[in-house]
């Protein structure tokens, strides 16, 4: 719970301040089915957003991994694996031939 308590804490306030924005905003405007229409607007927006956030961004952010670069070779050499052969040491052949 110790982790969390941060995250629930942003939350709350985040939801309260929304909160607190939709009632001036009626306070001013005296207009609650305005206020729900795009509120419902808002919400539809949410599963993308949370898509886009989520996974697109998280991605963008997120460091590669070693396994994910292609082997080189100490001159740069670009090299294909080639199946079989042993599995500590793979086969390689070169892409491009001098």
């Amino acid at each position: 719970m110790g982790r969390y308590k941060i995250f629930l804490i942003t939350a709350l306030v985040f939801i309260s301040l929304s909160g607190l924005i939709y009632f001036v905003h009626y306070l001013v405007f005296r207009d609650i089915r305005h206020i729900f229409i795009y509120m419902v607007g808002d919400l539809a927006f949410v599963p993308l957003e949370v898509f886009l956030v989520v996974i697109i961004i998280e991605r963008i952010l997120k460091p590669p991994r070693e396994t994910d670069h292609p082997p080189q070779t100490q001159h740069g050499d670009l090299f294909i694996l080639q199946r079989g052969g042993n599995k500590a040491a793979p086969q390689t052949t070169p892409l491009f031939h001098r």
